[in-house]
């Protein structure tokens, strides 16, 4: 059992939009060093949790807390020093530049002694999403993949001890994926409590240390890759007959569609 305080926990959360159920009593609990990876269908409920996570929407019923503290009792500029957050959308309606968009991840730090660390953090987060070539370029000049990218750059440079990403690898190649997962893995390795949300199980099941898998807004598993990556539950939730192959080392679960 963690013996460490959760920096995230849900507790019989339950959301209603327009009087229809999107989440339904779903507890669980991030801790400090943890990768979460948040799965399943499409309109499943998990950018909603992320949401709920992050306090950008509240509840209808239950408890979310971050930090030990209701989401709903932060400040915005105290909420964003404790988590940052990645949504799905990478727009920006002004043409600011690459350097600049991820500056924006230190506006938190202005006015704290952590100001000082703004260049080097900057840095740090322009190489590990690997832009530094693209510091002078508007960001609305860029690819899908490139905007993903920058975006990620800013919430890194941002360094809070939570870290709430939607979909950060989707749309990115094959080489991208895996080293924003390297980087995702990096942070949590240091300390961070990520909770991630994937389409791509291989991947979730690569990187995370737990899986939540998600159905029809409730919590329908969560354990490790192992415990929840099984051929009859991903078959169930997707309708799609799969194989599961172990690989790597260590070994993580790889899905086959059978076709």
């Amino acid at each position: 059992m963690n013996e460490q305080k959760p920096l995230i926990e849900l507790d019989s959360i339950g959301l209603a939009l327009d009087g229809r159920a999107i989440i339904k009593n779903v507890s669980l609990q991030v801790f400090p060093g943890e990768v979460l990876a948040l799965v399943g269908p499409n309109g499943a409920g998990k950018s909603s949790i992320l949401s709920v996570m992050a306090g950008d929407v509240r509840a209808t019923s239950g408890t979310a807390t971050l930090g030990g503290k209701h989401v709903g009792k932060y400040r915005p500029d105290e909420a964003a020093r404790v988590r940052s957050v990645l949504m799905q959308s990478n727009q920006v309606s002004f043409p600011f530049t690459v350097q600049e968009i991820v500056e924006m991840g230190r506006a938190p730090w202005a006015r704290t002694p952590e100001l000082a660390d703004d260049d080097a953090l900057i840095q740090d987060a322009l190489r590990l999403a690997d832009v530094e070539h693209l510091v002078e370029r508007r960001f609305n000049q860029l690819s899908g993949g490139e905007k993903a990218r920058v975006s990620l750059a800013r919430v890194l440079a941002q360094r809070t001890p939570v870290m709430l990403l939607d979909e950060p690898t989707a749309a990115l190649d094959l080489r991208h994926q895996e080293s924003v997962m390297r980087a995702i893995r990096t942070f949590a390795n240091a300390g961070c409590a990520i909770v991630v949300v994937l389409h791509d199980l291989s991947i979730a099941a690569g990187y995370a240390d737990r899986i939540a898998m998600i159905v029809g807004g409730k919590l329908d598993a969560i354990g490790t890759p192992d415990e929840v990556i099984v051929a009859d539950r991903v078959s169930r939730v997707y309708g799609v007959d799969v194989d599961i192959e172990s690989v790597g080392n260590p070994k993580r679960p790889v899905i086959l569609p059978q076709r």
